[in-house]
């Protein structure tokens, strides 16, 4: 599902890095944020939205049920 190994340990991605690492498109991306099946972004400005890589991996390892990989 996800490339979490190139993934930093901490900071923010933008939604264009989380659905690369996901392997989704952008679109998909927002879509499940809609719909609130992934975490909502943070707001950095007007126009920039982001996520912590730690929603971001937390996100993840919930998809996978809890699974660490």
């Amino acid at each position: 599902m996800a490339c979490i190994d190139s993934m930093p340990d901490s900071g923010f991605l933008r939604d264009k890095q989380v659905a690369a690492h996901l392997g989704i498109s952008r679109s998909t991306w927002w879509r499940w944020v809609a719909e609130g099946w992934a975490p909502a972004p943070i707001k950095l400005g007007p126009q920039v939205a982001a996520w912590r890589v730690e929603d971001i991996l937390l996100f993840i390892d919930e998809r996978r049920g809890g699974q660490k990989k």
